[in-house]
């Protein structure tokens, strides 16, 4: 997962998050104009997107056994 932050054009930060994936990157986010206090802001999205990548991987590895299984 990237963040990206930079001063926005009139107050706050312009914050963007991205995943990066074996063959492409995804854009998660985008918080324009985000406060001073953005951490705070971002936190359950970002969260969010490691409990699914965690689910993620939990499923492909299941999927691998079946797999597996199957050809025996």
């Amino acid at each position: 997962m990237r963040l990206h932050w930079e001063p926005a054009s009139h107050t706050g930060w312009d914050v963007t998050a991205h995943l990066g994936l074996a063959t492409t990157e995804v854009h998660l986010a985008s918080w324009p104009a985000a406060s001073d206090d953005w951490p705070r802001l971002v936190r359950p999205t970002l969260h969010e997107v490691l409990g699914l990548c965690a689910a993620l991987a939990v499923a492909t590895a299941a999927l691998d056994i079946s797999n597996r299984l199957a050809h025996v």
